[in-house]
């Protein structure tokens, strides 16, 4: 037995406990919803063209991202997800609502014939990432009689999202999914929920939220951190984002070098995945690609899932 190992054990069982806190639990997912495609091919010379490979397509792989990748991976957990999201009347779409009837998610999302599923389209050659298209991006504000739409979905899927433990995940990538009417409303509903975590890119536009996570990426954290002068910093800037934003348990992600805790400290254990697997976040560690998966333990009952983001 190699030295660590029981340590290890130990924290594989605090994760499973985690997971185990989840089952049953309902969660409200709210927010910005894509398709995740990969295309598989094998390569074995360079095209006379320019000096590019030359790709055979193998298979092709597509899955819930962005908030129908969290309501997915929370039904995964055991848990009783929702999503709310609108999605685009197109084939992609189809597609997202194909996988949260797979996961058994609760589906509220509105069909939008204007509104273009947002798919981040990856093509790999022997286990790598050579090149990633983007399709569908932001698509302008919803019309009002969509909006009012997506208020009537919203209002239904909280009335399915009760009991204790009741979450809020609200993932807002600036695609549109998150008008100002749908801010209000859930700043308005934030007392219905125990736990509540914001993945946003703009975290000014949530102020008065008071979320238990958030999520940000290394630029979104200095974003809103701004740092300060004086020892130590690092802890100062993060009590003040607390104080400014009234979150918890602020943390950051590095790109693949992985995250940055907040004020408080974190474990994490690290296990080897396929290069192209979406890391795993717990409460204080944002998901980024990377050959590690890091499960980060930070308060019982807190939910662990991989996410996709855009861009």
């Amino acid at each position: 037995m190699t030295r660590g190992t029981p340590g290890i054990r130990s924290g594989m069982s605090e994760v499973a406990a985690v997971v185990d806190n989840w089952a049953g639990r309902n969660v409200l997912v709210v927010g910005d919803a894509m398709l995740d495609e990969w295309r598989f091919a094998d390569t074995d010379r360079l095209c006379r063209e320019a000096p590019a490979p030359v790709l055979t397509l193998r298979h092709r792989r597509a899955s819930a991202g962005g908030a129908a990748n969290t309501a997915v991976n929370v039904a995964a957990l055991g848990g009783r997800a929702t999503l709310v999201a609108p999605v685009g009347a197109d084939t992609a779409g189809g597609e997202i609502r194909a996988c949260l009837d797979r996961a058994g998610v609760r589906d509220h999302t509105l069909l939008r014939p204007d509104h273009p599923t947002p798919v981040k389209r990856r093509l790999l050659a022997a286990d790598q990432i050579l090149v990633r298209e983007d399709e569908g991006g932001p698509a302008g504000p919803l019309p009002d009689d969509a909006v009012r739409l997506l208020l009537d979905a919203l209002a239904g899927a909280a009335d399915e999202v009760t009991g204790p433990g009741a979450a809020l995940v609200i993932c807002d990538y600036g695609l549109g999914a998150l008008p100002g009417p749908v801010r209000a409303w859930l700043l308005a509903h934030r007392h219905s929920f125990d736990t509540v975590a914001l993945d946003a890119h703009d975290l000014d536009a949530w102020r008065g939220l008071a979320p238990t996570v958030v999520t940000p990426s290394l630029g979104e954290a200095h974003a809103a951190l701004r740092p300060g002068s004086g020892p130590p910093p690092a802890v100062r800037r993060g009590h003040r984002a607390g104080r400014r934003t009234g979150w918890r348990s602020p943390s950051r992600t590095c790109r693949n070098y992985g995250g940055g805790p907040g004020p408080r400290s974190s474990r994490s254990l690290s296990t080897s995945t396929e290069p192209w697997s979406a890391t795993a976040s717990g409460a204080r560690t944002a998901a980024t690609p990377t050959r590690c998966r890091r499960a980060t333990r930070s308060a019982p009952g807190t939910p662990i899932w991989p996410r996709s983001r855009w861009p």
